[in-house]
């Protein structure tokens, strides 16, 4: 059985999503938070806490088991209460719900997208270092809405799980240490460029809601059903949709690979020494029907439920 938790943040600054777009020096970002994103956060986060010194193994069975049994959704920025979520309309491309509020996206570059510029210094000059020079992009909503989905029936052999959970409560044994999940994710940092003090998100503990199955996501006309994470009726990808298997018949929006830096378990070098097999997807905002149910895989990535 799953439980949903709805999650808002305060972002305390901006935040940089990089995904490989560059536009001359300056590295774009992703306008939402995917769910690897929130899961590596809350992985860094739960195991630096439980752990004394650095032991990979302990860092791995954490964040697999997050990854299985704590699945996170895309965060959006919130406006006014309501989500920003990319959207293809009939007016174009824009972020929010059609009836609801809803903007453009130059609107949405205008009032959330800022950047940083940066060069490295010549030690003997002290001018600019030549072909240093560098900008990168970053959002600075409010606040950032998603969800947590939690699986209470499976427990594998970890030296992870759960010792306790209830309504507002999430609590893990991790290397026997009783770790308090919300009061631990409190204060996390997301993205790209930490090292300038970007990324600080602070969980709004007191608006942390508990969701009834089914929970309707967003306000969208996508609804889950938190015993197996199936949509029956999907039109509005609220994460990215891998293809493979989807057979959708409708289709409007855009087409890009995921790929990433994940832990090669082969040679025991640690996190991002290994590339992960990409995945073929619909981005975020896309509509689209299919001929099968889509589930909420790893990662809050989408694809087609068999």
């Amino acid at each position: 059985m799953w439980k949903c938790y709805e999650l808002e943040f305060k972002v305390k600054t901006p935040i940089h999503i990089g995904y490989g777009s560059k536009l001359g020096i300056i590295n774009r970002t992703r306008y939402y938070i995917p769910g690897k994103t929130m899961w590596g956060a809350v992985t860094a986060t739960l195991a630096r806490e439980a752990m004394e010194g650095y032991e990979p193994k302990l860092y791995e069975d954490v964040g697999e088991f997050v990854r299985e049994h704590m699945i996170f959704s895309y965060f959006y920025p919130l406006k006014d209460e309501s989500v920003l979520y990319p959207n293809y309309t009939d007016n174009g491309f824009g972020f929010g719900e059609n009836n609801e509020y809803f903007i453009s996206k130059e609107e949405f570059e205008r009032d959330f997208v800022t950047s940083y510029i940066s060069t490295a210094v010549d030690k003997s000059s002290k001018t600019a270092e030549e072909s240093s020079l560098h900008e990168f992009e970053l959002i600075l909503p409010d606040n950032l809405l998603g969800y947590l989905f939690v699986d209470l029936d499976k427990n594998e052999d970890y030296d992870v799980s759960f010792a306790e959970i209830g309504e507002k409560k999430i609590t893990l044994r991790i290397n026997n240490n009783p770790i308090k999940v919300f009061d631990s994710i409190e204060s996390i940092q997301i993205g790209g460029e930490r090292n300038y003090g970007f990324g600080q998100l602070e969980l709004q503990k007191k608006k942390i809601r508990e969701k009834n199955n089914p929970v309707n996501l967003y306000d969208s006309e996508v609804s889950v059903d938190l015993n197996n994470l199936t949509s029956e009726t999907t039109n509005i990808a609220l994460a990215h949709v891998d293809i493979k298997n989807l057979n959708f018949e409708n289709f409007r929006g855009d087409i890009e690979p995921i790929v990433g830096r994940e832990w090669d378990k082969s040679s025991n070098k640690g996190a991002g020494q290994c590339i992960s097999d990409p995945k073929i997807c619909l981005s975020p905002g896309s509509k689209f029907s299919s001929k099968y149910g889509v589930k909420i895989g790893c990662y809050g990535i989408w694809e087609a439920d068999l």
